[in-house]
């Protein structure tokens, strides 16, 4: 069966129909050694016929066929009829010279037939029909026995209910086969039951029939069964990927509830054993996370970021290293969640010095507390020429500000009072990029009191896990905090490059969702920072999402390792097919050959059942065959995700009422400019003049808006 039917299974519970009082059984009506029909393309399909005449009858009915391997030795009774026919047809030549024995056309058509039988596994069979009437018995019957005739035919024989009848449908409802066969007319070969039995057509569209799209293709013994491995299960066990392997990433492509985030949490568990691993766990849809932070170890220590109501907080200006490499990372921070082209050659300039003398006041002290997205949009507003004067005035000491100090302590106020409108206009761009992030859902996590160093995390060789709320906190406020936690990974794997190799901490990266930040960022990060440690398993859920061709093809070449979940795009599936086929083929062919040959073929992919996956992993270095496996179901464990949260609480975690006034020593009177010593303040009760609109300092904040 298998030899003939690779992705066959056998159901052992299938039953028989309970209303069946009438039985007919069928055997050849001449001596087995003349062969039934073969199966042949040419010829209509019989189980087709078969299935038809049943569903038309609209009663319970059966077709069963009971046979039994016969003994070694049957095969020489077989050849010795065989030969015995011949001699008996050659003898007739004697007795009459008119006959021509073997020289007939139909005695050797009969015995070309009859060579289907010889050297074949030949078989004891009994063919039933069942059904709840003798007339629906008999069509059935009617249609085995006309499409099956041959150099042979099959011929009725009723069961009489007052007799044998009821004899046979305890047989059939047990599958038992005679005690006592039928050695004259009751054998068939390996070939005839193929004709008898084979599946139905592709094309078979009046029968309703339950037919499983789920290829049998075992894992080879390649790929690792090591439970501590484990993502998946193929019909033998559970299946996984090496540690030595994960390097070569993992991509988990497939449409909604296919499974995709049941083999990222596994990755978790997996990932998570390895206390030497540091782990960074993007969840943007509500619920997945604490599925993830269930996988987690309790010997592992765990920072959970909820982004609607956060325990700590994110700051990308804080990070590790000099000033430039840091605001070198929150320019393309910006780049990567605005448009294509927002980011022009002067709001890059403007951010990117912004962002070094927030840091480098912050490290001064000018700044009071940590920098933030608030004092870079302070020290772009035209009017706070004191705010500037100070941090200027902290970064002359140190070489590495030259630029910065240069840029805002002569450059930028020479711009304001020779063409100070045109500066004004450039100045607004780069502040309504930072406008854009001065929202309180995300402010509340940049200016937490507690705030996370992605650098100690890595360092620390501990798990970040952060669910990003995406349906109450917002689709593009997660994608920001996302693509900031990203920029500061980055960052820390590049200098973890610079260290000895022995010393670099493995970086196992899980994005779910990963549309919302895949970009040229991403994409170079995959292809240089491997060396750092880097490796990723990313999920989403078609091609389209991905438009940038040199994205698209960056991602599909470094996430070498796949696994394919249904897909409702036909361009997806094609795609995805020619990765697992086992010959590539340019030209899809429906003929069984050229399927088999391909293995994995796009109608596979397309049709696949939820929760079922075409994976085509490494192992040991060099690409495994593609093979089937089955996604193993998630339980959320409240214990674990209680004690990580709890053990995050006492480590200081808390979500604060309300954040701390971004800018405390700002004048909210309606003064133009900071205090001074040398500028008083005006009285409370007294309003400001406003500045001189002439006045190179005197454009309001949110006047036209430059471009960039």
């Amino acid at each position: 069966l298998l030899s003939c039917y690779p992705d066959a299974t056998l159901n052992r519970n299938a039953g028989a129909p309970a209303e069946i009082e009438r039985v007919i059984r069928l055997k050849k009506r001449l001596p087995f050694i003349q062969a039934l029909r073969a199966l042949t393309d040419e010829e209509p399909n019989m189980i087709d016929s078969l299935l038809n005449q049943m569903v038309s009858l609209e009663q319970d009915s059966i077709a069963q066929y009971s046979f039994v391997p016969t003994p070694a030795f049957f095969d020489r009774v077989s050849r010795w009829r065989y030969a015995a026919e011949e001699r008996s047809i050659e003898s007739r030549r004697g007795i009459n010279p008119n006959n021509p024995g073997l020289k007939s056309q139909v005695s050797h058509a009969e015995l070309e037939g009859g060579l289907r039988v010889q050297n074949r596994p030949l078989f004891f069979t009994d063919i039933r029909v069942g059904a709840a009437t003798y007339q629906g018995a008999r069509a059935i019957a009617g249609s085995v026995r006309g499409v099956s005739a041959g150099e042979n035919r099959l011929v009725e024989r009723y069961m009489r209910p007052s007799f044998r009848g009821p004899l046979y449908v305890k047989r059939i409802k047990r599958g038992i086969a005679n005690p006592f066969p039928s050695f004259r007319k009751g054998v068939l070969s390996s070939v005839e039951l193929a004709g008898l039995w084979h599946l139905p057509s592709p094309g078979l569209k009046r029968v309703r029939i339950a037919r499983s799209p789920v290829p049998r293709m075992p894992a080879t013994p390649e790929i690792s069964r090591a439970p501590e491995h484990v993502l998946m299960r193929d019909e033998r066990g559970g299946v996984g990927i090496r540690p030595e392997d994960k390097s070569d990433g993992l991509g988990l492509i497939g449409g909604q509830k296919t499974g995709k985030t049941s083999v990222l949490c596994r990755t978790v568990q997996a990932d998570g054993i390895d206390e030497d691993c540091a782990m960074i766990v993007l969840m943007p849809k509500p619920g997945d996370a604490m599925k993830a932070l269930s996988m987690v170890p309790k010997n592992r220590t765990v920072h959970f970021l909820d982004l609607e109501n956060p325990e700590f907080g994110i700051n990308p200006l804080m990070g590790d290293g000099n000033a430039a490499s840091v605001a070198d990372k929150i320019v393309d921070a910006f780049r990567d969640v605005g448009e294509e082209g927002d980011i022009k050659g002067s709001s890059d300039r403007y951010l990117r010095q912004a962002a070094q003398a927030a840091i480098g006041g912050s490290r001064a002290g000018v700044i009071e507390g940590p920098p933030t997205l608030w004092h870079m949009y302070r020290m772009l507003i035209p009017i706070e020429v004191e705010f500037r004067r100070r941090v200027v005035e902290s970064l002359y000491a140190d070489p590495s500000y030259t630029d910065t100090a240069t840029f805002f302590g002569r450059e930028l106020p020479n711009d304001l009072e020779n063409t100070g409108g045109q500066t004004n206009a450039k100045l607004d761009a780069p502040r309504n990029k930072i406008l854009r992030l001065l929202v309180e859902s995300l402010d509340k996590v940049l200016r937490h009191p507690n705030q996370l160093s992605i650098d100690d995390v890595v360092a620390n060789r501990e798990v970040l896990v952060v669910d990003g709320k995406m349906g109450t906190f917002g689709a593009d406020n997660t994608r920001v905090m996302m693509q900031f936690i990203l920029t500061a990974l980055y960052a820390a794997l590049r200098r973890q490059q610079e260290m000895a190799e022995d010393e670099r901490v493995r970086v196992a990266l899980k994005v779910d969702e990963a549309h919302l930040i895949l970009n040229e960022s991403f994409a170079d990060a995959m292809a240089t920072l491997r060396s750092g440690g880097l490796e990723v398993v990313a999920a989403w859920q078609y091609g389209e999402q991905i438009q940038d061709p040199k994205i698209r093809s960056g991602m599909m070449s470094l996430l070498r390792q796949r696994c394919m979940f249904s897909m409702g795009e036909e361009a997806d599936a094609r795609e995805m097919s020619s990765i697992a086929m086992a010959v590539f083929a340019d030209m899809i062919r429906s003929d069984p050959e050229s399927r088999k040959r391909m293995r994995v073929t796009p109608d596979m992919i397309f049709n696949m059942p939820n929760f079922h996956a075409i994976n085509s992993w490494i192992s040991r270095g060099a690409r495994a065959p593609a093979f089937l496996g089955q996604t193993i179901p998630l339980e959320l464990d409240e214990d674990v995700v209680k004690h990580h949260l709890d053990a995050q609480k006492a480590r200081g975690g808390f979500i604060p009422d309300r954040l701390p006034d971004p800018l405390p020593d700002l004048d909210y009177t309606g003064v133009g400019t900071m205090p001074s010593s040398d500028v008083p303040p005006p009285d409370a009760g007294t309003p400001a003049p406003a500045p001189s609109v002439n006045s190179p300092l005197g454009t309001p904040v949110g006047a036209e808006s430059g471009n960039g």
